[in-house]
């Protein structure tokens, strides 16, 4: 169980905004911010708190030579902040275009930086690629470099684009983990240019699917950036349609480098 807390000044600087959001957690964990009353089962007991409470009566309702009495409604339960933890699943567009390779190397190299730093912020990351007429989990959401190292030594390209099997296959990715890690977030980083030529099923129109399968990724509250990767020049505006069915942003990125996209992914994490 747990709810969000607003994130709080930086004291640092003075200012607020551009921190992770925190979330009150039950556990015996995390920064301890404040005291509240207890219910009928206390498992972090606030101490301190606790004794001035029922000092507060004392010279009221002393009893005999026992100077303080500690009684149920002086009982007060610590309340611990952690950061919240996210899962972030890259989807990357793998079908033949002269701009596959950058689109993968910029996605690993992100990933690995994302993954340097997961364990203290315990965050996972994971990778679909998506070409030919499926979408693959090349890496399930983790927090292990080594595993990832694996998984994404070889990754083929080339072939159609199944933008809709993709979108649905994140969607199986983000159920899974909501079951696994009920207390993370779910951010979506899709590198593509948002177009689709292969449909869920005979008969189907590949984009409507696709945009279909983004506003379920939508309701289910999963956020999400499409990063365009559509040069100017031959851009149709697909990527900014996609963005839209999934209340995203659709940045464009002057060059498609890992630490820009490892920066585009923070902002979006900080933002949440």
């Amino acid at each position: 169980m747990q709810a969000e807390l607003a994130p709080g000044p930086d004291r640092r600087s003075g200012r607020r905004g551009g921190r992770r959001r925190r979330a009150v957690v039950d556990a015996a964990r995390g920064h301890v911010v404040r005291a509240r009353h207890a219910g009928r089962f206390v498992s972090d007991v606030a101490l301190g708190t606790t004794i001035r409470a029922a000092a507060g009566r004392a010279s009221t309702s002393r009893r005999g030579d026992v100077a303080v009495t500690i009684e149920a409604g002086d009982v007060h339960q610590k309340v611990r902040v952690a950061p919240r933890s996210t899962t972030i699943l890259f989807v990357v567009d793998a079908s033949w275009s002269m701009a596959v390779a950058r689109r993968l190397r910029a996605a690993r190299g992100a990933l690995f930086a994302l993954l340097a730093d997961a364990y203290m912020r315990r965050d996972r990351v994971g990778l679909i690629t998506f070409r030919n007429r499926a979408a693959a989990v090349k890496l399930s959401p983790t927090g292990a470099i080594d595993a990832a190292r694996r998984a994404l030594a070889h990754l083929p390209v080339g072939g159609t684009t199944p933008l809709a099997a993709a979108l649905v296959e994140a969607g199986r990715v983000f159920r899974r983990e909501a079951i696994r890690h009920p207390d993370t977030d779910a951010l979506m980083i899709i590198l593509t240019d948002g177009a689709a030529n292969v449909p869920l099923s005979a008969g189907g129109v590949p984009l409507e699917d696709a945009w279909r399968a983004a506003d379920r990724l939508r309701r289910r509250g999963v956020r999400s950036v499409v990063i365009n990767a559509e040069s100017r020049e031959r851009d149709r505006g697909l990527a900014q349609t996609l963005a839209r069915r999934l209340g995203a942003s659709a940045p464009v990125l002057a060059e498609l480098r890992a630490d820009a996209l490892f920066a585009a992914t923070r902002r979006a994490m900080e933002r949440g």
